[in-house]
């Protein structure tokens, strides 16, 4: 349903009803083929995804200095693709690969404690198996290596992976994502029982900052607004189902469950 409502589906729909009208001499066809051409200029020319994505990917800022000590890794999946990897027999990564790269550099950073990839079956293979792949491949000791193959969603990364883990309230763990994706991610973990979470997000699609720039730029400005709409649509959805704990989790304060930055 989620990909259903991304704008590039919105504007193939709303072009073919625009079109098939014009065709049976509806006015209110050559309307909207206007409205469409007007939207489609302004996304061209204002990176509106890009704005949409600041406010999430600036939610939990980079954790500076990094502890000492943690208990271990979590590295969510979406970063790979399964079918193309059992297609060509090694690891296929997609645009989010700096989950699993950050991943490997944080592994070796920690490199006494576990790291966990949580992410199931897509296809031919599930993302654990590309998973193991890459680490392997990277050189981590895959003994090292806790694999989560049941999730297919953020709320089945948080549930599974706790029941997989069974964290004591007192240790300390690492969740890796995509920066516009953190804010669900840790509302969702905290929601599901994660106590002591350190934020790190990676893969970022912003500056940081709310841009004037005029470009023209579609498929680019596009693809971001279809992010940010599901990004934002998800997280309602989330919020309402009781998955997550705030509409738009944030930071908590040093008193709670998580340390301000």
């Amino acid at each position: 349903m989620l990909d259903f409502l991304r704008p590039s589906n919105l504007f193939v729909i709303a072009l073919v009803i625009g079109v098939l009208a014009v065709l049976a001499k509806r006015r209110w066809g050559t309307i909207l083929l206007s409205v469409i051409a007007a939207a489609a200029l302004f996304v061209a020319l204002f990176p509106v995804g890009e704005w949409m994505l600041v406010p999430l990917e600036t939610r939990f800022p980079q954790p500076n200095p990094m502890p000492a000590h943690v208990d271990g890794i979590i590295v969510l999946g979406g970063a790979v693709r399964p079918f193309w990897t059992y297609r060509h027999n090694q690891p296929n990564l997609n645009e989010h690969a700096e989950r699993m790269t950050e991943a490997v550099a944080l592994a070796r950073r920690y490199p006494r404690v576990p790291l966990v990839f949580t992410g199931g079956y897509r296809d031919k293979i599930s993302e654990s198996d590309v998973a193991r792949m890459f680490f392997r491949e990277q050189g981590i000791d895959m003994s090292r290596v806790i694999l989560e193959r049941q999730s297919r969603t953020t709320y089945g990364n948080a549930i599974y992976t706790r029941a997989l883990i069974k964290p004591r309230p007192d240790q300390t763990w690492v969740l890796v994502t995509t920066a516009y994706h953190m804010p669900r991610s840790m509302g969702v973990f905290r929601k599901a029982g994660w106590t002591h979470l350190i934020p790190y997000p990676v893969d970022y699609e912003t500056p940081g900052y709310i841009s004037g720039d005029v470009s023209f730029y579609f498929g680019d400005n596009l693809k971001r607004l279809d992010d940010a709409v599901r990004a934002w649509v998800a997280l309602a959805a989330y919020y309402l189902q009781g998955r997550t704990d705030a509409l738009v989790p944030g930071p908590l304060a040093p008193a709670g469950d998580q340390s301000a930055p």
